[in-house]
């Protein structure tokens, strides 16, 4: 990936957590903090496609589907394992 492939991409991270919000507790502002803290998360984001992001938007920004899908045994070990 050449750096404007990288820099496009960061910007549409960066959109998806803007869209997610910023306040403190957002999903948007856990994410961007778990990229900070993460190096694996910050690559696992970058390495997203366009599509995964817009999937992503539209769970989290439903809260009733992102309670299901953070409720399932694998968002949960996920969970766990970004957190460590």
């Amino acid at each position: 990936m050449n750096q404007r492939e990288t820099t496009a991409r960061d910007a549409r991270i960066d959109a998806l957590t803007r869209k997610l919000g910023m306040e403190p507790g957002t999903a948007g502002d856990q994410i961007r903090h778990a990229a900070a803290q993460n190096p694996a998360v910050a690559s696992a984001l970058r390495n997203l496609s366009d599509g995964d992001i817009e999937k992503i938007s539209a769970v989290l920004s439903d809260q009733d589907a992102a309670r299901k899908l953070l409720s399932t045994p694998q968002a949960q070990a996920l969970l766990k394992m970004l957190r460590s």
